[in-house]
């Protein structure tokens, strides 16, 4: 674990290459006492998730079918399948995408 992360009650995992979207919501997870662990490239993600435990995962849904695969890694892995999900994407990405929405039963939630 990072020294600087022993100050923090939890870790978050966020899974995204948007710098900005990055930065801001580090800083918001910063300010309830959770570190931020991130990743751009879903492999290591996954690799992290079956390595780690984490109080919550962010995934960006603008990684398309990637975003997918976290989902799914999160929902199989025995130390995190209870960890809560959030996904992040843009107004723009929802009204264009054609890739399938999520659903809380395929995530595992209900």
């Amino acid at each position: 674990m990072n020294p600087a992360a022993s100050a923090f009650v939890g870790k978050v995992l966020l899974v995204s290459n948007d710098a900005i979207a990055i930065e801001q919501l580090t800083d918001s997870m910063q300010r309830f006492a959770l570190f931020t662990e991130q990743r751009s490239e879903v492999s290591t993600a996954l690799e992290r998730l079956n390595r780690a435990k984490f109080e919550a995962v962010i995934v960006d849904l603008r990684l398309g079918s990637q975003a997918e695969a976290v989902l799914e890694g999160v929902r199989h892995s025995p130390s995190n399948r209870h960890a809560v999900v959030f996904t992040v994407s843009d107004s723009e990405f929802e009204t264009t995408s054609t890739a399938s929405p999520f659903s809380m039963w395929q995530i595992g939630v209900l």
